[in-house]
């Protein structure tokens, strides 16, 4: 499809993004509609479009957004490239998010969206052709600290937007899923401290995560979104370190390893903890606090008051580890012990079952009858030899 020979609907057109996007259309003649709020903002943006079509629009409300799309059709007679924006929400830590966070950002990012894409579906499938367009987000795949819900609700959104492409293969509507990176900004890294954004450019940040998703000019990514319109193609990448970045994601370790780092940073500079407990970064800078003129260094206590160390948490597993170690020698002793009296039992039952057997042997009544019968024998023996010593001696 030629995108500049188009009715485009820019859903979240009040964002930096959505009005450069809606500018890159109209520059090459398409006719645009702007969909989003506030109002205002969506009358600074249609004033440098030529006749764009405004629609103040709650984005996370279906009856809105199917009006925006029906109100599209009925000025320019169709609708042709339905653009998506997954909207981001502030810095929120995971240990504190509420229901309504994670609801608000699944009714702005898919169940407003949802229903003006069945609603532009419908009249695409009707002319026989059509595109939607879902701008997600990829920090989902590498689970980027902070923005649970934004995450959450990107994931969503990649979900549901390959759904529809198996379901809707060869029926003249495309959709394409375009994974954002960073894009320019009207402020310095680290001046707003509640910026999602900046998690990628914290001094903080892993060197590797500042080099792949570096910084890239609204009107680049907005071409390259118009492009998507001109070859159709499943997955669309701002550029070639989102890429690679998305592809971390199927690496575990090393995806943890930099969300941990990311994580660190972003505390640091909100002055966020864990549960409570401080992170890695904010303990190597409270180890330096008595450096400081403002802190005195604390005194070593005397031997005789000197009391025993706690158990730190580094060395529990180590202690725990020991015990368990321990416990199964005592464990493995016992097993012997009993093996042992077990064999000394069976080895006194043998004993006693063959002297039963000779005590059984020797009292029987045919040994006995044949002890008898010789002693008898003998003493007849006896007696007859002491008569025939009388006979000599007479």
């Amino acid at each position: 499809m030629n995108p500049y020979d188009a009715v485009v609907l820019i859903n979240g057109a009040a964002t930096d993004l959505g009005a450069a996007t809606a500018e890159a259309f109209d520059r090459g003649g398409a006719k645009v509609a702007l969909a989003g709020l506030p109002e205002h903002r969506l009358q600074e943006v249609a004033g440098n479009i030529n006749d764009a079509l405004v629609l103040p629009t709650d984005v996370a409300k279906p009856e809105a957004e199917r009006a925006a799309v029906e109100r599209t059709v009925e000025r320019f007679g169709r609708i042709d490239v339905l653009v998506n924006f997954v909207l981001p929400s502030g810095l929120l830590r995971s240990e504190s998010l509420t229901a309504a966070d994670v609801r608000g950002a699944i009714e702005v990012n898919l169940v407003g969206p949802l229903a003006a894409t069945q609603a532009a579906a419908r009249v695409m499938h009707a002319q026989g052709r059509g595109h939607i367009v879902n701008v997600g987000f990829p920090g989902y795949l590498l689970g980027v600290p902070m923005m649970a819900p934004y995450a959450a609700s990107a994931a969503a959104v990649s979900g549901w937007t390959r759904a529809m492409q198996a379901e809707w293969a060869g029926s003249g509507v495309e959709v394409t899923e375009f994974f954002l990176g960073r894009v320019a900004r009207d402020h310095e890294p680290g001046a707003r401290p509640d910026d999602p954004d900046d998690v990628f450019s914290d001094p903080a940040q892993s060197p590797l995560v500042r080099l792949l998703v570096q910084e890239q000019p609204l009107n680049t990514v907005a071409k390259a979104i118009v492009d998507a319109i001109r070859t159709p193609s499943g997955t669309e990448y701002s550029s070639a370190g989102v890429r690679v970045l998305s592809l971390l994601g199927l690496f575990a370790r090393l995806r943890v390893f930099l969300g941990a780092k990311m994580a660190d940073g972003q505390r640091l500079r909100t002055g966020g903890v864990v549960f409570g407990k401080p992170t890695s970064l904010e303990n190597r800078a409270g180890a330096a606090a008595p450096d400081s003129p403002d802190e005195p260094t604390p005194k070593a206590q005397p031997e005789a008051e000197a009391q025993p160390e706690p158990v730190s948490a580094a060395s529990k597993p180590a202690a725990k580890k020991r015990a368990a170690k321990k416990a199964g020698t005592a464990k493995k002793a016992a097993k012997k012990t009993t093996k042992k009296k077990a064999a000394k039992k069976v080895a006194k039952k043998t004993t006693t079952k063959r002297s039963a057997a000779k005590k059984a042997v020797a009292l029987s009544p045919e040994a006995t009858a044949r002890v008898k019968a010789a002693a008898e024998r003998a003493a007849a023996s006896a007696k007859g030899s002491d008569g025939d010593g009388e006979e000599g001696k007479s």
